[in-house]
Parts: C-alpha cells; structure tokens; sequence
C-alpha cells in the first residue's frame, strides 16, 4: 500500500517560516479559528513549524497548484491546515 507523501518537504516548510517568508491568509474562518486559541500569526505559524508527516493528510489542489493538507490537534481542537510554497510558504487555511 502506498503511503502518501506531502508535496513540499516539511524541512523547506519549516525554513520558510523561520526564515520569515510565510504568512497566513486573513480569511474569516482562518481569523474565527485564530481568536478562539488566542493565536496570533506567529503562534499559528509556530503550529505548522511542529507539523509531522503522521499529520499528514493529503494534496488539495488549488488553481493549479499543490496544496498540502495537515490535521493537528491544538488545545483539544482539530485544525485544519492548508498551505502551498511560492516565493515562501502561504498558509491558506488554519481552521476547524
């Protein structure tokens, strides 16, 4: 059985937000799901820098282009994570 695998190496992801070349997307279930935890962008982007590849979920695509999906439990909640990597990583959702 084939196990699947991200598109985008979790290392690469992991230097993209340390390096300071991420952000997430302000959209209104990604800015709910940040004030139920109390989060700014920097703790969500702290979550996706501890992500393993037993979060791994599967490959979304949008508009052409891969987007992997993650989920986390985070302070009892399932979140959902989504993101792609251009010029940097860009995190188009963390919700439940």
């Amino acid at each position: 059985m084939n196990t699947p695998r991200p598109y985008y190496d979790l290392r690469a992801v992991r230097e993209a937000v340390l390096s300071g070349r991420a952000f997430i997307a302000h959209r209104p279930k990604n800015l709910e799901m940040l004030g139920a935890l109390g989060f700014s962008d920097s703790d969500a982007l702290a979550e996706i820098v501890s992500l393993r590849l037993n979060d791994f979920k599967g490959i979304a695509w949008e508009k052409g282009r891969a987007a992997d999906e993650y989920l986390k439990r985070i302070q009892g909640r399932l979140v959902y994570i989504k993101f792609f990597m251009e010029n940097g990583l860009v995190v188009l959702s963390f919700h439940g």
